[in-house]
This record gives C-alpha cells, structure tokens and sequence, in this order.
C-alpha cells in the first residue's frame, strides 16, 4: 500500500497533513485565540465542530435549540433576480443587470445585504412621517405648511435616494428614445407585436369613437359639402377626423344606401397622398448634403416607407399614444391630418414611426437629419427669427413646435453627431423663436378667468390656443434644464423671464370642449402660482407661513417637476459663479419646501403608478440628485475640471451609482 506524500508541516511541532485545510485546523491548537463559543455557557474553542459537540450536552442549554450551522461552501453574491436567471451580477444597489431588465434588485439571499437591498421610499407609498407632523388641513381646498416644524423637518430626516429611474436614463449604452424614456410594458408588447408596421386601423382601440360617429361625420360631410361648395375642416376638429373611414355603407331612415363613407374616403385619401408627396420630396431634396446619390436614394426609399397613405394614421396615433405622454404639448383632439402644418406633421410621423416598429423605426431614424434640415430652413420657422414685425400679425407657434419636436429624436434617438449640433446650434434657434413668439410671458387671458368658466366654442378655441403656447415654452424651458442637468451646458433661458402660466391640468387640456364637470379643474388651474419664477422665488425665499403652501395651489406632477428642474439651474448657475457655498442655505431651504409639496401631490393621488404620466412622475429622483449635488457641493464640476458641454452622460451615470440608494 501506497503511503500518502504529507506534504503540509506544522511549523511548531513535527506534525504533517496531506491537506492545507487540516493544517490551518492543527495550528489554531498552538495559539490562545479560541473564536468558536459555545452559545449557552459562552465557553471558547479552537474549532467548530468541537463547540458545536460541546453545546449538545452543555449544562446551560435548558432546553434551548442549537443554532443552525453555517452553510459551506462560497458565500451568496448575485442579487435576487440575477440567480435566478444564472447571469453575471455587478453586485450594485441595484445592479446593472435589474436595472435593464427592468426588475426590482434584492438580495435577501446574501448574508448583511438584505437592508441595503429593499430601501423605503417614502414620495412613493405615501406621506412621509416629517410631513405628517407638520401639515394640517384647515380644509379641503387649502393646505397650511408650519414654518419651523416643516423647514426644520425637511433638513434633518432623511429620504431614501433611489434613483432607478436616473440611473437607466443616464445609462450611456441608451440608444433609442424607447431605452431612454423606460417604454411601458403594454408599449413594448405592442412593439414586439407589430413589428411589420401593418396593424389593422379598424379594429377597436381604447379612447377611438365607435362606428356610430362615423355615421354622423359622414352625414354632416357631404350636408356641408352641398350647402359649401367646398369642404374646410373646422379648427376643432377630434383627433379621428384623419382616421380612414371604412365603415359599410349605411341605410337612411328612407332605406337608400349611402355612399358617403366610400366617396369621403377616397377624397381623404387624395389629400393625404398629395401632403405625403410634398414631404417625401421635400425629404429628398434636404438630404442631398451629404454628397452621394447613395445616400438620397436610401433617405427616398425611407420616406416612401414611412410617409405611406395606408400608414400615416398608425403613426400619428402611435405618437399621441407612446410618446405624448411624455412631453403633452399637442392639442390631440384639434390635431389634423389635412390642415396641420407640414413640417410638423413629418416630425409628429417620424417620431410615432420610432415606437411602431423596429422596421419602421429604422427607416424613420434615416430620414431624420434630412427632416431635420427640412424643418429649420423651412421660410416660417426662418420668418420666427427674424419677425418682420412684431406688432403687424400674430404668427403661428407650428413651426417652432415642429422644430422642438424633430430635435427630440436627434438628441435621444440618433448618433452623437446629431446630439451635438441639436444642443449647441439648433436649440439657440429653437430658444430665440420663441422669445420673438413672446411664449416665456405668455399667460391666459384674464378677462376669459374674471368671466368664469368658460361655456362657448370661442372661449374654448382661445383658452386651448395659448394653452398650446405655454406647454410649448416649459418643455423648451424642461430641455433647456436637462442639457444643464446631465450635460453641463449652461443655461440659455433664465427664470427671471419665465413669468408665463404653469401648463392647466391635462384632463382640461385634452378636451374637444369644455364641460361642466370640467369646473373643478379648471379652478385648479387658475388658482395655482402665477409662474414657474415665483414659484422658484417663494420656494427660497426668507418667509414661509401657516398658508405658503395653499399659494402653490393644486400643484400636479408636471408642476412640481418644473420647479425641481429651475432649481437645478440655480445650483448650477451658483456653481459656475462659485456662490454656491453662498446660496447654499436657501437652496437647502428650497428643497426641503419642494419635498413637503411632493408628499403633498403623492398623498393626494392613488398609490398606485399611473402610466398615463410621463417620465416627470419621477420628480423626486431629481431632487435626491440635486440634494445631492448640493451636499457634495457639485462634485461633476470637480472631478470634470470645469469642463463644459460634455456629449455624454457617463459622468452623472457614475455618480448617480455612487450615491444610490443612500439617505440624503
């Protein structure tokens, strides 16, 4: 028989072992330290299996049970989700891994981890307790904040920082407005489903109108038609006035078949084929920059894929449906196929064309710098910047919604390039326009609010037009902020100009008109602070009374979301003029008034997430950023040295991860 080679020698006595483990095991006699106790009598051994026989027949055990040994083996590291899927996890709070699979990260598994992983967040599941203590109701309409208690509160209990949301859009593999903007999981089963582009138009949809009023459009259609001579669409037109009619005929009280249905939907579609003509050869022509036939012939066969008759309607509707939701400055129910302004219906296409399908959204993401083109040398966005006078006529704000609209997949759905020139040279465009439009002042007429609610088509026509105005201006304001935010390019509008309206509640905006039960909202809107800058300005300011809060009004999501974002450009505003040490205290002030307001709008609204909100409803995220950019007394400035206009989000990535999940 073969003997064992014992190649591991105790280094104090002669003793030698095959294995390393029973040598460590052997020295651990020699030495004083015994680490392994019993849990009864607290005696102390030199190995576990020798504490663990010792505490089965310990003297002290009445009865108790004995703890449950340690499990062997490697110790728990992945998250939750990522074990169960076998994949690689970073180990992060939460890991990369959840956070492109959209789950929730927990590691109840590992060992110490389990406190870290499933943080309270208070701005979600309901009022926290620093705001419980300091609001009181004096009644329903109105909400008194006490100044001590509430500022003091604010600065000293901390929130949980989980910033989920933040870290998947700063993420710098994102690509596409879909990886940006987190597509909601019904959205992305429609995308997965229709990826040949050809859904069918006459099936049932939520929030369509039924068969019936087609019935009626077509009667009062070709009634107007006689009476005219000519056919003019009325300004407040639904958004299914461009649907394709394609109901059977039908038979009047008389027993005569109609054929109004078919005779109209022929006449729409000459109409439609004639705009989509014009703007596939307006495409054409503004891509022959790139010098190469190649190319042009590749943005035509693009254009003609995506500006198709049969195809038009599917991606208006997509737009309104995936990303309206997002930034809801289009008027839907007035918004028309036949009259709208043609760059702005090439804008509005090619974005709903982005979220219909991956075929369609690679050919819309090749027509995008030719759009681009077509929109911003387009004579009514030119005449916008140098208005001719400004006192002659009031011009149309469509060009400069189709100019907006366009920059928005070529900064968050293209190449670096396009990010580039939309940041640095279009959005100064897109910024002087509306100076010269006057939208940063515009606010609803005050004689339409000291007449009451509004009851006539006129008034409804009037109120929806400025309104159109001022949802326009805070989302340029709203991207304006998010180039300062993530991308550090200063500011180019400032909140002492901003004295327009807030944006009214969207349930009074996406109206074809108003009605009664429309009352209390539109009270809501008209009772709120009269502007984003002395919102800002009562936020920081020195006094803050029993009724400070009852002056913001019924403030929503959106609402809330602009004030976070004008007080992001403070911070950075200070940083750059290194006064940030200096207005360090009303920006703190600032802050903790914001988050009471927030409690305020989560504990008033359902608890549960509601998907017709946008990307705002994360509003707090960016003020655990901006808490913490403000404590860390903007560290991006530091470890960036200073740098501006940087293309990437990595850096906030980095930092944001950091600093995640963690009480600020």
């Amino acid at each position: 028989m073969v003997e064992t080679r014992r190649a591991y020698s105790c280094s104090v006595c002669p003793a030698a072992f095959v294995r390393g483990a029973h040598l460590r095991r052997h020295e651990r006699t020699h030495t004083e330290q015994r680490q392994f106790k019993c849990p009864f009598c607290q005696s102390g051994f030199t190995r576990s299996d020798s504490a663990r026989r010792h505490s089965k027949t310990c003297a002290r055990k009445n009865g108790q049970q004995i703890p449950s040994p340690l499990k062997r083996g490697r110790k728990f590291q992945a998250c939750d989700p990522c074990a169960l899927l076998r994949g690689a996890c970073d180990r992060g709070h939460p890991c990369s891994g959840c956070l492109h699979r959209e789950r929730t990260c927990t590691y109840s598994r590992v060992p110490g981890e389990q406190s870290q992983s499933t943080p309270q967040q208070p701005s979600r599941d309901g009022i926290s307790r620093k705001a419980s203590a300091s609001i009181s109701s004096s009644d329903s309409n109105s909400t008194s904040l006490d100044t001590n208690s509430s500022c003091s509160l604010g600065l000293t209990q901390p929130k949980i920082a989980k910033m989920s949301f933040l870290l998947r859009y700063t993420n710098p593999r994102n690509n596409t407005l879909q990886e940006y903007f987190n597509l909601s999981a019904a959205s992305r089963g429609s995308l997965s489903e229709s990826t040949d582009g050809n859904q069918d138009l006459n099936s049932s949809e939520p929030g369509l109108p039924d068969s019936d009023i087609y019935g009626i459009l077509d009667t009062w259609f070709w009634a107007h038609l006689e009476d005219s001579g000519s056919f003019e669409f009325a300004e407040n037109e639904s958004f299914s006035s461009f649907l394709p009619f394609h109901t059977p005929s039908r038979t009047t009280r008389e027993g005569t078949a109609q054929e109004g249905p078919f005779r109209q939907s022929h006449y729409k579609d000459c109409q439609v084929e004639l705009r989509m003509t014009e703007i596939i050869s307006a495409l054409r022509s503004n891509s022959s920059d790139e010098n190469s036939t190649e190319h042009v012939a590749t943005v035509s066969k693009s254009a003609e894929l995506i500006f198709a008759v049969d195809k038009v309607d599917e991606f208006i509707q997509s737009y309104f449906e995936n990303w309206h939701r997002h930034c809801p400055m289009l008027h839907r129910p007035s918004f028309n196929l036949l009259t709208a302004f043609t760059p702005l219906i090439t804008a509005v296409i090619l974005v709903g064309a982005i979220y219909s399908s991956t075929e369609s959204a690679e050919a819309a993401r090749v027509c995008l710098n030719a759009a681009e083109n077509y929109i911003f040398r387009h004579e009514a966005f030119r005449r916008l910047l140098d208005p001719p006078s400004r006192t002659t006529s009031i011009l149309s704000i469509e060009p400069l919604q189709a100019g907006f609209i366009i920059s928005i997949p070529q900064h968050w759905d293209h190449h670096r390039d396009s990010r580039h020139r939309v940041r640095l040279h279009r959005y100064v465009d897109i910024i002087s326009a509306s100076r010269h439009l006057g939208l940063p002042k515009l606010r609803h007429d005050n004689t339409n609010f000291d007449r009451g609610f509004p009851s006539d088509d006129s008034d409804h026509r009037a109120f929806i037009k400025d309104e159109e105005g001022i949802r326009l201006m805070t989302w340029i304001f709203l991207v304006d902020s998010s180039h300062t935010i993530f991308h550090r390019t200063p500011p180019r509008l400032t909140l002492s100009e901003m004295t327009g309206s807030l944006p009214c509640d969207e349930g009074l905006f996406s109206t074809l008109s108003f009605e009664p039960q429309q009352k209390e909202l539109w009270v809501q809107s008209i009772s709120k602070i009269p502007s984003m800058e002395q919102g800002v300005r009562l936020l920081m300011g020195d006094e803050w009374g029993d009724n400070s809060a009852s002056k913001f009004g019924q403030l929503n999501h959106l609402d809330l979301f602009i004030l976070i974002s004008a007080i992001h450009e403070i911070i950075f505003n200070a940083s750059v003029a290194c006064t940030l040490s200096i207005n360090k205290t009303p920006l703190e002030r600032a802050l903790s008034r914001w988050s009471l307001l927030w409690d305020l709008r989560i504990e008033q609204t359902s608890s549960s997430p509601n998907s017709s909100i946008g990307f705002f409803q994360h509003a707090d995220e960016y003020w655990s950023l901006a808490k913490l950019m403000l404590e860390e007394q903007m560290p991006l400035a530091k470890e960036s040295k200073g740098e501006l206009d940087q293309d990437s989000m990595a850096e906030v990535n980095s930092f944001i991860k950091r600093f995640a999940s963690m009480s600020v």
